[in-house]
């Protein structure tokens, strides 16, 4: 087997088998806050999820775990990369139907240099001058070990 082959079976297995993290770790989730000018569908601002030399290993991004503020359509979107120069990784969508409703959204993510800055936006169909929708994250995340 070729070195570039095993280091590809490395990477699945590690993918298949790692343990399951959590960022942020027993802590409250970050709030992601959507465009409030009152018209649907516009993204709001970027919020750092993972400060940077946080996750010291290479990673991937599995899942998030969402709750937001008021019943609507919402897509979280995912961002690596420095403050002003981030680069989306992964969007999620879902429907929240009453307040209460929480979700596992699972996602994909190319294995993420270790670390790397996560950051987040979020997007309400109903985006509200007076009430700007929220949504509370925490993704699930691998690490892996690449030498």
């Amino acid at each position: 087997m070729s070195h570039r082959t095993q280091a590809l079976v490395k990477i699945i297995d590690q993918h298949l088998h790692a343990v399951d993290k959590c960022y942020p770790v027993a802590a409250t989730p970050v709030t992601l806050t959507a465009d409030s000018s009152g018209t649907g569908w516009l993204e709001g601002a970027k919020t750092e999820i993972v400060p940077v030399n946080t996750i010291t290993q290479a990673f991937d991004i599995t899942g998030v775990f969402v709750t937001a503020s008021l019943a609507d359509d919402y897509e979280v979107v995912i961002y690596v990369g420095a403050a002003g120069s981030e680069i989306e990784v992964a969007r999620v969508a879902f429907s929240q139907t009453a307040a209460v409703d929480s979700f596992h959204l699972p996602c994909s993510t190319p294995v993420l240099a270790a670390n790397e800055r996560i950051s987040g936006s979020v997007v309400s169909k109903t985006n509200s001058a007076i009430s700007p929708q929220s949504a509370y994250v925490k993704l699930q995340f691998h690490e892996h070990d690449l030498d």
